[in-house]
């Protein structure tokens, strides 16, 4: 007899006060989008770009707050883009990198969207009408050095060092057209709103590669309700939970993400099929942090890996030591990065015993983290990303086995640190 062991919540997280007042993801309007993973050419001509879409699905005007992270989970630079009633507008980040406006004529850059006669105006947003977003020539060449070396002025191990730029974005809604990022901490007492009204998608353009990707981001809602001018939910975490004073936990109200999914991959075949994996995890950086500490969130590592075929065979890795070590320690750890892209065949990620002699199959990726240093599991999300006869492609999110409050799940009897019983599967329902 094979015993599944599963843990059980305190029936204190599943206690709720508003139909939405939940922790699963879902492709609804939201305060807060994702962008998990971007990469952009920075030299010669446009050999590959990110392209992310926002539409404001309501009748009254918006700002959303963009935020550019390196692969370390390191802010960067911060632009904000205007939305008109029932507005759209589309970021080509080579344009943004490469210190171009963010979007030209319609509504970031000197010209703004046609307010429309549906429009209600936002008086909050009176000064944010007509944005200019020229783009310094400093902060450019500041931008492609964070995100293709890691490196800003006075301050290294930001990022990591490759060829395009490397890292992911976050867009919130806002209450006015400042500069803050979520870092400061009047971001979360001034700036960010808790009105769930955006929607969004993103595309992956690579010409010289002939292939393009898409998917919607991921809509992070605001859960919870005002209460004596301050935003209360009953989540026992939020999405930037880390950044928050601890006069003032879970202040901005944004649903947590998972941290075990399973992800399909198909390698080989007829049409030569490659998989790979958009992974972003939750740094363990603070807002205090100092620049050295954001090497950390270079080597986060990376609880289990199970990969199985299409006939019940599983062969799983768990390597974890120190998610906190300088430099990081354990024998044959396995360590990723904020975001990263990684393939099927990745010998540093993935057990390859079956990879090598079967075509498809999935994968059970555990990415909470070192459980004695991260009491709490880091919030993850995985993007698969297919590709065959080197011309068609797709983007498709990965299932979540859990969601941000679920408790936090142990090592499976497939890798050699697991305990006997315990297999891969979903969380159990924390609500009756």
């Amino acid at each position: 007899m094979v015993l599944v062991l599963v843990a059980v919540a305190p029936a204190a997280l599943g206690a709720t006060t508003h139909n939405d007042d939940g922790c699963d993801i879902g492709n609804a309007p939201a305060a807060t989008l994702l962008l998990p993973f971007f990469e952009v050419s920075m030299d010669g001509p446009v050999h590959h770009t990110t392209i992310f879409t926002l539409t404001n699905v309501t009748d009254t005007a918006r700002v959303a707050r963009v935020t550019l992270w390196t692969d370390y989970s390191y802010p960067v630079y911060t632009f904000n883009v205007y939305l008109t009633g029932y507005d759209l507008q589309t970021i080509n980040l080579h344009d943004v990198l490469h210190g171009r406006n963010t979007n030209r004529r319609f509504g970031t850059g000197e010209w703004v969207s046609v307010h429309g006669e549906r429009t209600q105006k936002n008086r909050e947003l009176d000064d944010c009408g007509r944005i200019v977003d020229k783009i310094d020539p400093f902060q450019v060449d500041r931008m492609k050095i964070a995100f293709t070396e890691g490196v800003v002025p006075g301050c290294f191990s930001i990022g990591g060092d490759h060829e395009n730029a490397i890292g992911y974005a976050t867009v919130d809604v806002v209450g006015n057209c400042g500069s803050a990022t979520p870092l400061e901490a009047e971001y979360f007492t001034e700036d960010i709103r808790f009105d769930n009204v955006l929607i969004g998608d993103y595309q992956q353009v690579g010409p010289e590669q002939d292939f393009a990707q898409g998917n919607p981001m991921v809509h992070i809602r605001a859960i919870g309700q005002l209460r004596n001018g301050r935003f209360v939910t009953n989540l026992p975490n939020t999405f930037y939970g880390r950044f928050q004073h601890p006069a003032r936990p879970n202040a901005d109200g944004r649903q947590p993400l998972p941290s075990t999914f399973a992800a399909r991959w198909i390698n080989g075949g007829q049409g030569g099929f490659e998989t790979s994996f958009k992974i972003w995890r939750q740094g363990v950086t603070t807002a205090a942090a100092a620049c050295k500490d954001y090497q950390f969130n270079g080597a986060l590592a990376l609880t289990e890996s199970v990969v199985f075929d299409e006939d019940d065979n599983g062969v799983g890795a768990a390597k974890f030591e120190c998610d906190f070590c300088n430099p990081p320690i354990g024998d044959g750890t396995i360590f990723l990065p904020s975001t990263s892209l990684k393939s099927i065949i990745d010998t540093d990620v993935f057990p390859q015993e079956l990879i090598g002699t079967e075509t498809a199959g999935w994968v059970y990726l555990n990415l909470r983290g070192d459980p004695a240093r991260a009491p709490t599991p880091l919030q993850a999300w995985v993007v698969v990303s297919m590709r065959a006869e080197g011309r068609y492609s797709v983007d498709l999110d990965a299932a979540s086995l859990g969601n941000g409050c679920s408790i936090a799940p142990v090592v499976t009897e497939f890798s050699k640190q697991g305990m006997m019983g315990v297999l891969p599967g979903p969380a159990p329902d924390l609500l009756p």
